[in-house]
This record gives C-alpha cells, structure tokens and sequence, in this order.
C-alpha cells in the first residue's frame, strides 16, 4: 500500500501533521520548551500535539535503554506542576498530586490499538516498541521512567506503518472503516470510532476538520478511501493525543479539576490496563465521570467481572515481589537437578492461583495474604515440595513448610542466588517490599561477606555482618527475616537441616516499635501482621502502582484506612475515591 503511494505523499502527512498542532498547554516551570528543528529528536510530544513521520512522535532526549532500573533527573516521561502542597491544608492526607501526561506503558498502547482496530494476535503479534523500564520498586509504570527516546520514536512509526498497512487490507477495511461511498461522511465516521477510540475523546471540530482537508488532497492527487485511511490511521497512532495519558485538569480555584475523559481513561487504565470502552466513552462525552458518585457508578460498570481487575492485580503482585522474571530464573543443576522448566511453570501456576483465591475468591487482606495456610500445586510439584504423593489442586501445607505468600516457591527461589540461599536478599525484600522500610546501600569499601566454605550453615556465614560493625545496623534489620526462611533452600524446597546441622530460624521484628520475636516463616509471617506496618506499606505500593508515581510520591495521595481486615481488592478499588483521581495541584 505505501509502495504505491507517490513521494509526495510523504510530504502532505508531514504538513498535515504540522497543521494539526494544538496550541500547547501552558505547561509549569520547569519544563523547556521544545525546539522546532524539522528531525523532533530534540522535541517532546508533551508539548505537541500530531507527531506526523518524522520519528514517530516527538522525542525526549532520555535513555535508549529499553530495560534500565532507573530515570533520569532531566528527562521525564511526564510533566508535572504546583507547589509542594496546597495552602491551608494538612501537609499529608488524601491529597491530591501532581499535574501529568503519562506516556502510555506498552501494555496500554498494545490494549489501546487492539480495542481501537480489534486485531487479535493472530493478525498483529503486537508492537514494535521496546518494553518499559522497571523503577526500583519493580513497577513499570513510573511516569517519569515512560520517556519517548529516538530509538522509541522509530519503533513507534514502525508500528503505526505496520498498522496502517494491516487496516488497508480488504477484509479489515470493511470490518474497521466500511464506506460504500468515499466522502466527508466517511471521515467522519472514521474518526467517531476509530479516532475516539484512540484519542480518548471525541475530536474537536477542527480536528476533524484537518482530517477532512486530508481528504480533500487524497481526492486531488487521484487516490481513494483506502489511502486516506492507511495515512489517517499511521498519523493518529504517531499523535501525542493517543500516545500520552492527560492528567492536566482545568483551572477550579486553586487545585485543576480533572476532566470527564481524563477520568474515565484513568479509570479504564488502571482497573482493566485497557481504554475506556465506547460505554464508559460515552458518559464522559456527557460530563458524568466527573463527582465521586459517577465515579463509582463508572467504576462498578467497569469492573463488574473480575475477569477485566484480576490481570492487573495480578502483574501488581509480580512486579511489587521481583517477580516478572521467575520463568527465566535457572539454579545450580548439580546442586539442584530436580529444578527445572516443569518446576518454574508449576510454581507459577502455584502463585497465580494462590493470589487469584486470596485475592478474589476469598477478598482477603494482609492477614490471609500472609499467612494463608492452603496452596494450589499439581502432582510433580507436591512430590517436588515433600508433600503426600496424592496432594494436588488446593492443599493444605504441611507443618513446618510455611504458610502465604513468603512460603511460595516462586518467591522463595526468587530471592535466593544461583547455589545458595541469601538470608540478606530475602530479608530485604520483606523490609523494602511489605514494611516500606529501604535499608540504605551499603557503604562502598565493605568487601565481600566470608566465602561459605568453613561455615557449617548459611546462619553461621551470614552472622558475620553482626560481627562488622560497619554492616550490624543495616543488616541487623534484614537478616533475622531472612533467617526465618532458612528450612527453604534456594529452589524453594523444605530441608529440615543443612549439610547435616539443624536449621536456626529464629529471629526478631525489630525497627518498628517494641521488637517481636519469631522462631521459623510461619511464626514470622504472624509477626509481620502483628506489626500492623504491612497494611499501610501494601496501600502506599497498590497507590505507586496505580497512580503510576514513585512510592515516597503517594504517601500523602492515599488514605491507608483504619480496617487492617480490608481486603486487597477493596484497597485497590479505594484508589478511585482519592482526590488525586478527580484534582490536581
């Protein structure tokens, strides 16, 4: 289809692009205008609007690398604004945040071009564009890590040409965009469907107007409705209207009131990971998503089956525990030859279907999350844990081998190295991950911990960092956690001793008020709820994940409700009643 098109077709998109530039928002200090220079490698789409051919978007000069744990302080994916509060109010609370665009994460942008052309696998596999960065809390969501780089940018044309080229074809053509007619009523229609689906919103009048002017130069240079339609659909796939969330609100005193259709694209984003629906579309378009009560309304019509919530809440597991990588994770095979392809896949089926009847089926909270005393595994997987040869499907576990979510194979094999357990990795994982508690880093001349040889267990190596003084205040805090966990090897199986010594998995709770001690994982996990510090840690990580910010950023966005029993999914849920998901500073 593009073969066919002469040269200066090339040239109509670009100057259409150009045309369809909006008069930017008057985005707050500190952000730098872009420059105009004909590339746009230097240019950012937050200020832009259709991004035309010239790479793909707009881009903003950040990291080219696709999987980096870390942003930079100069490049963000988001713009935000206001002071740091809002005069004659507390300084924390149910607050509401900053002022964004948030580029769409690869899943959304995958969601949005599937609900906008209904292709399915079969048809396009799925985008070109690299994945998204994970911040160090795991999520890959952060607004400020979603930067469009020129590499981002060149994938970006890649799939809206690919798209474009798919759309075009007869039987998708007659499906997406049917016109017996070719004309303005077919432009039209075009953009009412798949347009809005794209953008969001319905678009202005003279937008649609431009798209009409495309059409009117088709019609002269002797093409038909396909060809407006392949340079339509790769233009509005490459516009920062349907790259880039809108957070920015309008002027309502002295906070922005979020919009109908910033509202209901939050909603849709952070509840199902896809769009808003043409239903949910539709309401906004009548501003009804706007007050707390058409919130809600909205919210149960978008999640009435846990079917749409359950994939999100699911990746938020993974990505808050380390987990996204599980599948790829090998061990030792001398040390541990029953470990393999088929033991990672059912320990993946054993946490999907853990969390699915923890978080859904039985709503639970923290307390169930934790020490839930049933698992899910199938026949080679009990033989694999020492469980009785007939366990399969829901078990109870057995006395000793722990219980929740710590006691999962998956988490446990996850945070353990290749050959050994790591007292230090699991204990920080529970302190950073379920206290909210990040120990520091350690200091950079601390050297390496006493190689294993000459240590009867693992206990005794790691007790060394009580003995340097230089490491006892930090890993006084992490290792008795990780202690706790010892009777797990690091394929994530019970050993009831180690290299012939008996297991010491005592420890202690300590850095949160009195200290509480436990002897083992289940004794632990009753310390960790006992504590009451992991509800209000889960409510700050659901609200980073949601909210798409860093977690020190939603302390003061989040209520973290007076109910330890609350369930997970209700936490969750409880993120539409933020003012955050209605205002803005």
């Amino acid at each position: 289809m593009k073969s066919a098109q002469p040269l200066r077709w090339g040239w109509i998109l670009l100057g259409f692009a150009a045309a369809c530039r909006p008069e930017p928002e008057p985005f707050p200090s500190p952000f730098v205008p872009p420059s105009e220079d004909a590339s746009g490698e230097d240019s950012d789409p937050r200020a832009e609007g259709d991004a035309g051919e010239s790479s793909g978007g707009s881009t903003d000069p950040g990291s080219e690398e696709p999987d980096s744990g870390s942003g930079s302080g100069e490049e963000t994916g988001g713009a935000s604004s206001g002071d740091d509060g809002v005069a004659g109010e507390p300084a924390c609370g149910d607050q509401p945040g900053p002022r964004l665009l948030r580029r769409l994460t690869r899943l959304e942008y995958e969601a949005s071009v599937r609900a906008a052309l209904g292709l399915d696998p079969s048809v396009w596999p799925g985008p070109a564009v690299p994945p998204d960065p994970a911040a160090g809390s795991g999520f890959t969501n952060q607004e400020d890590l979603l930067v469009v780089t020129p590499s981002y940018g060149r994938a970006l044309q890649t799939d809206a040409e690919i798209l474009a080229d798919l759309v075009v074809e007869p039987e998708i053509l007659e499906r997406v965009a049917p016109c017996p007619v070719a004309g303005a009523d077919c432009v039209d229609a075009f953009l009412y469907t798949v347009g809005r689906r794209l953008y969001r919103r319905s678009l202005a009048t003279e937008e649609i107007a431009r798209y009409r002017d495309l059409w009117d130069r088709v019609v002269a240079e002797g093409g038909t409705w396909d060809a407006w339609v392949w340079w339509a659909t790769r233009t509005l796939l490459q516009s920062p209207n349907f790259l880039y969330r809108s957070e920015l609100g309008e002027a309502a005193g002295d906070v922005f009131a979020l919009t109908s259709h910033e509202i209901a694209t939050a909603l849709a984003f952070t509840f199902t990971g896809g769009p808003p629906s043409d239903a949910l579309l539709d309401r906004a378009d009548a501003d009804a998503v706007r007050t707390p009560q058409e919130i809600e309304e909205a919210l149960a019509l978008l999640v009435e089956s846990s079917d749409r919530i359950r994939p999100e809440l699911q990746r938020f597991h993974r990505q808050w525990l380390g987990l996204t990588g599980f599948l790829n994770l090998e061990k030792d095979p001398t040390l541990f030859p029953t470990y393999g392809a088929n033991i990672r896949d059912a320990m993946e089926r054993e946490l999907e279907a853990f969390l699915d009847d923890v978080v859904f089926v039985r709503e639970g909270g923290v307390d169930l999350l934790l020490t839930h005393g049933e698992t899910h595994v199938d026949a080679e997987l009990a033989t694999y844990y020492g469980y009785a040869s007939e366990a399969s499907g829901p078990t109870a576990k057995p006395p000793g081998h722990g219980v929740g979510l710590l006691a999962l194979g998956a988490v446990l094999s996850t945070h353990a190295t290749f050959r050994a357990t790591s007292p230090t990795q699991r204990g920080k994982m529970i302190r950073a991950k379920l206290l909210c508690t990040e120990p520091p880093p350690p200091p950079p001349d601390i050297g390496e911990l006493e190689p294993a040889e000459g240590f009867a267990t693992t206990r005794e190596r790691y007790e060394e960092h009580t003995v340097n003084p230089a490491c006892r205040s930090c890993h006084a805090l992490m290792d008795p956690l990780g202690f706790a966990l010892e009777h797990f090897d690091a394929a994530g199986k019970y050993r009831p001793t180690e290299n012939g010594h008996p297991i010491d998995a005592r420890g202690d709770l300590a850095g949160l008020g009195p200290s509480i001690a436990f002897d083992g994982a289940e004794s632990m996990a009753q310390a960790l709820v006992l504590s009451g510090a992991v509800h209000g840690c889960l409510i700050e990580q659901l609200g980073a994940f949601g909210f798409g910010l860093a977690r020190d950023e939603v302390e003061c966005l989040v209520d973290p409700g007076l109910d330890p029993d609350e369930g997970i999914l209700a936490a969750y849920l409880r993120l539409a009643s933020a003012r955050h998901f209605r205002e803005r500073r």
